[in-house]
Formats: C-alpha cells, sequence, structure tokens
C-alpha cells in the first residue's frame, strides 16, 4: 500500500514548444531506492483561433476607407496576446463589393490563425444635379442640352451636359422659366444616386432684335407725300408673328415742300415686347422739280453761244444724272453732244456749256 509523493515538472514555459519533463518532487519513502529516467518532452501545440471579417462593412464612393473591422473566434487570444497588422480589401473605388482580405494581420507562433472573408462594399455617393441658367431668343425653340452644377461631385468627376426641359414653348413671352435637368452625362456618374432639381426662372427668354430701315422715296413738287414705309435689313419676325401685330407707329419726315432731300425719322415707330428695334437707319425723300429745262450750245467758238432748249415735263433728276443725246430740231441737222460740258445751275433749270 505504499505510494508516491510529490509529482513529476516540466521546464518552465508556455510558448509553443517541447520542454523536458523532470522528476519533480516525486518521492518514494526510504524503503525504496527510486531511480528515474528522463527524455520524454511535454508538448505545447498552437493555439487554434478564427479571423472572421465583419459583414457589411462599406463606405459611400468617394470617401476615404474606414478602418476593417473583424471578430475573433476559436480559442481565442491567451495571456494577454494581440495580433498584429490590418485586414485589407481588394482594390478598386468604383461602387461595387470588394473582398475583405487578411492582408497583414497576423498573431505570433503560438496561435494557428484561420481566416474567413467577407465582402467591403462602395454605395453610391448621393449627388444633386440643377442646370445651370440658359438663355434664348423669343420664337427660337428652347436649348435641348446645357450645363449643370453638382453638389457633391468628386475630385475628377465631371458633369459635361444634361438634357434640358421647360414648359416655354418657341411663342411665351419675353420672361423667365422653370428648367429642369435629366439624362447627365459625365465622368464618374454611374457612382452616383443623382437627384435632379429644378432651377427655377433657370431659362431666360429674351427679346428678338431687328433693325430696320425707312425706305427712300422720290417725288415730284406739289405731289402729296406717300405712305412713308420701311423695310427689315436685319433679323426676320419669329415665324407666327405679322409685321401688323408686331410694329406700332410710323415714320415722320423732316417739313418743307421746296425742291430737295428731306431726312425721313423714326418718328414714332415701335415694337411690341417680344422684340428689340436695336437699330433704325433714316432714309430720305427728295422733292424734284416738276419741269426740268436743259438748255445745249449749238455752236461753239467765238464770241457767241446759242443756245436750244428742251423742256422736260415731270421728269424728276439728280445731281448724278448725265446727259448725253442728241436733241431734235437742230436746224442744220447737227447732233449737239453734252459729253465734255461744263454743267451749269440756273434756278430750276440746268445747262451745260463749253
Amino acid at each position: 500500500g505504499d505510494t508516491l509523493t510529490g509529482a513529476l515538472a516540466r521546464a518552465a514555459g508556455e510558448t509553443v514548444g517541447d520542454y523536458a519533463i523532470g522528476q519533480g518532487s516525486l518521492a518514494a519513502s526510504g524503503n525504496y531506492a527510486l531511480s528515474f529516467t528522463t527524455g520524454s518532452t511535454f508538448g505545447i501545440t498552437p493555439r487554434a483561433i478564427t479571423i472572421t471579417a465583419d459583414a457589411a462593412q462599406s463606405k459611400i464612393y468617394g470617401n476615404v476607407d474606414p478602418t476593417l473591422n473583424y471578430t475573433i473566434g476559436g480559442l481565442g487570444l491567451v495571456f494577454g496576446d494581440t495580433l498584429t497588422g490590418a485586414l485589407a480589401r481588394a482594390a478598386g473605388e468604383t461602387v461595387g463589393d470588394y473582398a475583405i482580405g487578411q492582408g497583414s494581420l497576423a498573431a505570433s507562433g503560438n496561435y494557428a490563425l484561420s481566416f474567413t472573408t467577407e465582402a467591403f462594399t462602395v454605395t453610391r455617393r448621393p449627388l444633386v444635379i440643377t442646370a445651370d441658367d440658359k438663355s434664348r431668343i423669343y420664337g427660337e425653340v428652347n436649348p435641348l442640352t446645357g450645363s449643370a452644377t453638382g453638389d457633391n461631385l468628386v475630385a475628377g468627376d465631371t458633369i459635361d451636359w444634361v438634357e434640358i426641359f421647360s414648359a416655354a414653348t418657341a411663342a411665351s413671352n419675353v420672361g423667365r422659366y422653370d428648367a429642369l435637368a435629366s439624362n447627365a452625362s459625365g465622368i464618374g456618374l454611374d457612382n452616383y444616386d443623382i437627384t435632379y432639381v429644378t432651377n427655377v426662372g433657370g431659362l431666360e427668354v429674351t427679346r428678338r432684335p431687328i433693325t430696320v430701315r425707312a425706305d427712300d422715296i422720290r417725288v415730284l413738287q406739289g405731289q402729296s407725300d406717300p405712305l412713308l414705309a420701311w423695310s427689315l435689313v436685319a433679323g426676320i419676325l419669329a415665324p407666327f408673328d405679322t409685321f401688323d401685330t408686331i410694329f406700332m407707329g410710323h415714320l415722320v419726315r423732316e417739313p418743307g415742300q421746296a425742291v430737295g432731300r428731306y431726312a425721313i425719322t423714326r418718328g414714332t415707330l415701335a415694337v411690341v415686347g417680344n422684340y428689340d428695334l436695336v437699330d433704325f437707319a433714316a432714309g430720305s425723300l427728295t422733292i424734284a422739280p416738276a419741269m426740268i429745262t436743259r438748255s445745249v450750245p449749238l455752236e461753239r467758238g467765238g464770241n457767241a453761244n446759242v443756245w436750244l432748249t428742251d423742256t422736260l415735263a415731270s421728269k424728276p433728276w439728280d445731281d448724278e444724272d448725265e446727259q448725253s443725246d442728241c436733241t431734235a430740231g437742230v436746224a442744220d441737222g447737227e447732233c449737239a453732244s453734252l459729253s465734255g460740258l461744263d454743267r451749269q445751275y440756273f434756278g430750276d433749270h440746268i445747262r451745260w456749256q463749253n
């Protein structure tokens, strides 16, 4: 019924490895001669732990990555041990899922670490897009596209153009109308959750420019003035407008009834609100004498000049008229040419003299 007392002991140490087993305090009574055989070892094996990347980790497109979190499972860490390094995800910044890898995360040699992956998600970035202000001329169609502004764009992304809708029509009066953008096109926009907002008063309809010139008119002295007319020389009316509905008022001319030239000015001529009469070119009304007398020398040389007078009834003339024709009734049948003769003015007639 004798027994041993005490216990074996191993070499000190807690890390993974083999440790020699010694007799320790194990002993027998004095009635025994005890011998101990060494050579056996005590082994410490790696501690099994699991690392699982946390689920549902994400960031908004364009933001900096957060620290990737994980959960330690298995037998867990002991003695205050910690892991080193960090998890890492697959490269990429556009919207989508990216695998989370172990990265540099590690335990000491005392652990057997196994890793379970999860997905890291890049989500769409909210973006509010507003069409920039646009303008067009009254009578034209609305612009179909234009530029726009986004309030949350990531550096390098762009809004190149957007489609634009407005309730204004070609016939809408001058003023401001709401404009709504849609279908934006640009760089990186697939990574956004886009909301389009109305640009209140973002489309401006401006006045339609036109230029008018007074028509030149020639009348004989004593005749009544005709209607003073004008013509468009720049710009056109919108296809649904007419001159009667757009223009009002009338031209006026300088007063006077004597032979001469009189300026025709704008007077009260004006256009309705959707048009802009940007320029007016004055014209002229010329009053010509009702009778013109031309005198032609039939003889040249010596001291005598003989003149033939030919009365031209109701034929207006001006300073630029030239005469070079034969005059009927010359006694000796000679054709008197006016070419090369000096022109002289005598009240209401002209004569040429060498």
